[in-house]
């Protein structure tokens, strides 16, 4: 088995960033199968039913706070100022440039 992990984590090092989202999201997904495991087998449940729907009522009203910051944090970027007669002059002689095969 010390081979097989081995191997695999060589072969993470050349992927990257993506290897290390997979390792955090494979722990992360191991972890939460023990954690659901010992809640129904435990006398835990009754009281984690009991509290889905006010987990959802704050996970609802999270994610839509989340999307009003991100929308203001839009909104508050400065706009583009507009190009000078100069600046304009110059952008319209590269664009007539570039349309020339020469």
């Amino acid at each position: 088995m010390n081979h097989f992990w081995a191997s695999l984590f060589d072969h993470l090092k050349g992927c990257g960033q993506n290897a290390t989202l997979f390792l955090v999201a494979l722990a992360g997904v191991s972890g939460l199968v023990v954690v659901v495991a010992i809640i129904v087998e435990s006398e835990l449940r009754q009281y984690f039913v009991g509290a889905l729907p006010w987990l959802g009522i704050f996970l609802v009203v999270w994610i839509c706070q989340a999307i009003r910051r991100a929308r203001a944090r839009r909104r508050a970027r400065l706009p583009h100022s507009p190009l000078s007669e100069d600046e304009l002059a110059k952008a319209r002689c590269k664009l007539a440039k570039s349309r020339d095969p020469r």
